[in-house]
């Protein structure tokens, strides 16, 4: 039986045409006041695991919020999961990351309360059809007295088909919403010991820190709307695992449609300039990232004014367009919309465009980015980007080459950068390294001028390079190791990009890490 058409009726129960109440079956979770009524204790049971004190007032802000956002918990499985991600976020002492302790049993759960949810709304019917009253009792006269004439029947009956076609059902309902969202995340943990010949204050420093590497979780799915289209949705955010901090959306999130056009969506994601090439590096992202000089750094969110120098960013309020694969060939753009009003009369924006070819063992990128007024009214910037990987069986070479130009009040200030890597993968062992190299700062700035990590004149490059190792428990589970230094030359200022060590000029960072990653 196919319940998906069912999903779209309103929660009443019309009579049918003659007289009789019919039963619409909701595609459905559970009620509102159910999610409302179990909203309230998986926030009180996250406070209570986190060891979160709550005063009256709190309490009853949960409470009233849940009355809210429980609205939209009975859409499918696991939106009650969302739901309570706006619940919490209401008082900001709670830690959002503490939700993962119920993802397991709430997708035990969520089938019970389905079942459950089923069999009220069924018995609700039978009660507010006689209450309106909708119910033809002379019809409900006539199946009693056919129930009771043959009663013998009715107990020979074997009825073990019937409870297995109805599990079958319940269980088919369930895994059919289960595709429609998806639950998923990923926890990056390192355990590191870092140290730089010379911070800020040019003083040499060791640290030992347990470093999160962007763990996410987040909520996707879609819905078929017919004529090869669907609408597509995703809601991500950070969760901190080593501090308990997190935020629902401040990563890639977006609502959008997708066809045989290709995919046109709206909201805040990683630019293409940046989701093109990210795969290349095998330590992104963590503190041996390649953003360290490819990019000029990194900004995990930001928009038009907060971040104007790095080009490895997820741009907030934007558009963007994916076409679909041309026999390997396919193209994403997207356009970083001018909200923003700086006090310079600027108007700035963002647009960056990627070409993608990918076909057997090759993969190749052609990418450029531009920052519209971002250094000032009329000074643009712009990032141009050529990379290319090989894989040889369980061999991935990959090779990329950037040149970043910016144009500010006093001049120009350009940079030519270049990243290799080399990934060998033996069984569950795998062997990776990464070398990234930034030349000098030029261009007709003066040589005070700084942008990021650029700086202007003679000496101000640095080369950073990785060799790390993983062993894979798992498709989802591995852990792993590796040793990083980054090298400045006498005038650089380059620093890790994630988990940075505060650098002064012609200073060295080094880091060695053993880290852990699981996905679900």
């Amino acid at each position: 039986m196919n319940l998906s058409r069912y999903r779209e009726a309103p929660p009443y129960f019309p009579p049918n045409h003659d007289g009789m109440a019919c039963l619409r079956l909701q595609g459905k979770e559970a009620g509102p006041s159910t999610s409302m009524w179990l909203g309230c204790p998986k926030a009180l049971f996250v406070t209570q695991a986190t060891n979160t004190e709550l005063t009256i007032m709190q309490q009853l802000a949960i409470f009233g919020v849940a009355m809210l956002t429980s609205k939209g918990a009975s859409g499918m499985q696991g939106a009650s999961l969302i739901a309570l991600v706006g619940t919490l976020v209401v008082v900001p002492t709670i830690p959002v990351a503490g939700m993962v302790l119920i993802l397991g049993i709430d997708r035990c759960m969520s089938k019970v309360r389905a079942l459950v949810n089923m069999i009220s709304n069924g018995v609700a019917t039978i009660v507010m059809a006689r209450r309106e009253p909708e119910l033809d009792q002379s019809k409900m006269d006539v199946l009693r007295r056919l129930d009771n004439t043959y009663p013998n029947k009715r107990r020979s009956m074997n009825t073990k088909p019937i409870i297995a076609a109805s599990l079958a059902l319940c269980t088919s309902y369930a895994c059919a919403q289960s595709q429609s969202v998806q639950i998923y995340g990923r926890l990056n943990l390192g355990l590191e010991e870092v140290n730089t010949s010379a911070d800020a204050k040019g003083q040499n420093v060791s640290t030992a820190r347990l470093s999160n590497n962007r763990s996410v979780l987040g909520f996707r799915g879609s819905e078929d709307l017919g004529d090869g289209m669907q609408a597509i949705f995703q809601i991500e955010g950070t969760l901190s695992p080593n501090t308990g901090a997190g935020s629902p959306a401040q990563r890639d999130t977006r609502v959008g449609l997708e066809g045989s056009a290709g995919t046109l969506f709206l909201g805040h994601w990683t630019t293409p300039y940046n989701n093109s090439t990210a795969g290349l590096d095998p330590f992104y992202p963590t503190t041996a990232g390649y953003m360290s000089i490819m990019g000029n750094g990194s900004a995990s969110s930001t928009d038009n004014v907060t971040d104007t120098s790095s080009f490895d960013r997820r741009q907030q309020n934007t558009v963007n367009y994916w076409t679909p694969d041309w026999s390997g060939f396919s193209v994403r753009t997207m356009q970083g919309l001018n909200e923003e009003r700086p006090a310079s009369g600027a108007k700035p924006s963002l647009t960056s465009v990627a070409a993608i070819y990918e076909q057997g063992p090759w993969y190749l990128v052609a990418t450029q980015e531009r920052h519209h007024e971002y250094q000032g009214k009329g000074l643009n910037d712009t990032g141009n980007k050529l990379a290319a990987s090989y894989r040889f069986t369980d061999t991935r070479v990959s090779l990329i080459g950037e040149r970043l130009k910016y144009e500010a009040p006093t001049g120009t200030l350009e940079r030519n950068a270049w990243y290799l890597s080399l990934s060998q993968q033996f069984g569950r062992h795998g062997l990776r390294f990464g070398i990234a190299r930034a030349g000098d700062g030029t261009g007709s700035a003066p040589a005070t001028q700084r942008i990021g990590f650029i700086r202007k004149g003679p000496d101000t490059g640095a080369t950073h390079y990785t060799l790390g190792y993983d062993y894979t428990f798992s498709k989802r589970t591995s852990v792993f190791a590796y040793f990083t230094h980054l090298h400045n030359e006498k005038n650089g200022v380059y620093d890790f990009a994630i988990n940075s060590v505060t650098v002064s000029p012609g200073a060295a960072a080094r880091g060695t890490v053993l880290g852990m990653r699981h996905n679900f």
